[in-house]
């Protein structure tokens, strides 16, 4: 299995302005800095809770179908754009939405055959099965639940104040990324399956 980022995400949770203002930075000589590190931050949250928090379009790999459903990793799910399969002769084949059925209701999403149908036979080949979805809480970052915009906040904090990868603090302790962030992220967590 192998999930990729297909198409980038066109914005980001937590704007250069509300980074600025959570920093309390007014001037503008370090605006790339910031920038690069709301990026930075919404990437380790999207990969620590495995979710996607602005809409992405995704492509997952398989091997094969699997016996039961496709677990679509990074909710939450928008849409299915394609299944796409290389058939036992070798042929690439577009799978008609017809053949399955999507269920939003699960987080995350899964696709199973529709009734009364089976997967179909895929050749022994790497990458047999590619599904491409679009995934995130929207273009919006208004959308993205509050917890997940302050935890961005509090890293995007962190590293700024921080640029070293160890800290030392008071009588030579290292200092971390406070627990504050990790309780955010906690209920947002998609755990392994």
């Amino acid at each position: 299995m192998a999930l990729t980022v297909f198409t980038q995400p066109q914005g980001e949770p937590v704007t250069l302005d509300e980074a600025k203002c959570h920093l309390r930075v007014t001037v503008t000589e370090d605006d790339m800095l910031i920038e690069g590190l709301i990026l930075a931050a919404r990437e380790q949250i999207e990969l620590e809770c495995s979710r996607a928090l602005i809409k992405q379009t995704l492509e997952l790999a398989l091997d094969a179908f699997p016996c039961e459903a496709i677990i679509l990793p990074r909710p939450p799910l928008v849409s299915v754009t394609s299944i796409v399969y290389t058939d036992v002769n070798g042929n690439a084949q577009t799978l008609a939405t017809s053949e399955y059925t999507v269920d939003t209701r699960r987080e995350p999403a899964e696709i199973v055959p529709a009734w009364g149908k089976s997967w179909p036979s895929t050749r022994e080949v790497p990458n047999a099965v590619v599904i491409r979805y679009v995934a995130g809480y929207g273009d919006d970052p208004g959308l993205v639940p509050e917890a997940l915009k302050l935890a961005a906040k509090m890293l995007i904090g962190h590293w700024y104040e921080n640029r070293e990868s160890v800290v030392i603090g008071q009588g030579l302790t290292p200092a971390t990324v406070p627990m504050a962030v990790d309780r955010l992220l906690m209920p947002h967590r998609i755990l392994p399956i």
